[in-house]
């Protein structure tokens, strides 16, 4: 059994609003206890330390009405879709946030698809598929032009 660090461990998570409501300075401070501590006594600190937070969350919910910051939506925001898959991304480990990469690529499609329909049209009856790629090369960035030229020649 090696001390061998995975990415996740090297990598420090983003602490949400309710996490910072939650983790109070004397609960941080026992969490960092923990590994100092003998091995039997570690389980039942973590126990009661995750105890601890289940009763301040259930607290923190039960007086929303009370409180001077009452919980946040984010989904109230016209773009949180993005931001839920951004805030997705930043906690995953970065071997696995390619993931969420391609999301938002098969949205830019999506969106440039649709923007183009809603324009001019960039197929007609009588174009060839290289007509299309003409057509649609202006709308894209670097990257997604190379992408589509791939895509095209693999098509052939």
């Amino acid at each position: 059994m090696g001390n061998k660090k995975t990415a996740s461990q090297d990598r420090s998570w983003p602490m949400f609003p309710l996490d910072a409501k939650i983790h109070t300075e004397p609960l941080r401070v026992c969490k960092s206890l923990i590994p100092y501590l003998p091995f039997d006594k570690q389980k039942n600190i973590s126990i009661f330390i995750k105890l601890f937070e289940l009763m301040a969350v259930i607290d923190y919910y039960s007086e929303d009405e009370k409180l001077i910051d009452p919980p946040i939506n984010l989904r109230d925001n016209d773009d949180w879709q993005r931001d839920l898959l951004e805030t997705i991304k930043d906690n995953l480990d970065p071997d696995n946030a390619f993931w969420i990469d391609i999301i938002f690529k098969f949205n830019d499609v999506q969106e440039i698809l649709s923007s183009a329909q809603s324009s001019t049209p960039l197929v007609e009856d009588n174009n060839k598929p290289e007509e299309f790629i003409e057509n649609i090369s202006p709308m894209l960035d670097d990257n997604q032009q190379k992408m589509l030229k791939m895509l095209s020649a693999i098509m052939k």
